[in-house]
C-alpha cells in the first residue's frame, strides 16, 4: 500500500488576497496556483506552519484558499494618488537666421 505524501502549506500574494494551498511539493503548489514561474526562488511564495488559513488549506488539499490581506475597510478606503500636473509646454527659441531676417510688413 502506497503511503500518501505529507502535505505542506504554501502561500503567495495574489492581488488583494493571500493564496494558500496544501500540496506535497513546491512544484505542486505552483501548479495549483496556475503559474510556471518559480515564485519560491524570487521570494514571492513561502511555506506556512500554522494559522487559520493553514488549517483551511489542509482541509482542502490541492485547492487554493484565498484570504483577504488587510481589512475590508482598508481596501475600500484606498485613494489613488492625484494625477501628475502636465509638463509646461516648451517654447522654441528662434533660430539665429530667423532672428536676423527682418519681417515684412
Amino acid at each position: 500500500m502506497a503511503k500518501a505524501p505529507k502535505l505542506k502549506v504554501f502561500v503567495t500574494p495574489i492581488g488583494f488576497h493571500d493564496a494558500y494551498v496544501a500540496a506535497p511539493s513546491q512544484k505542486a503548489a505552483l501548479d495549483a496556483w496556475g503559474t510556471g514561474t518559480d515564485l519560491f526562488g524570487t521570494g514571492r511564495a513561502s511555506r506556512v506552519e500554522a494559522g487559520d488559513a493553514h488549517d483551511a488549506a489542509l482541509a482542502q488539499p490541492g485547492t487554493v484558499v484565498k484570504r483577504l490581506r488587510g481589512s475590508e475597510a482598508a481596501m475600500l478606503d484606498f485613494e489613488p494618488p492625484p494625477p501628475a500636473a502636465p509638463a509646461p509646454a516648451r517654447r522654441r527659441s528662434p533660430t539665429p537666421a530667423a532672428a536676423a531676417t527682418p519681417r515684412r510688413k
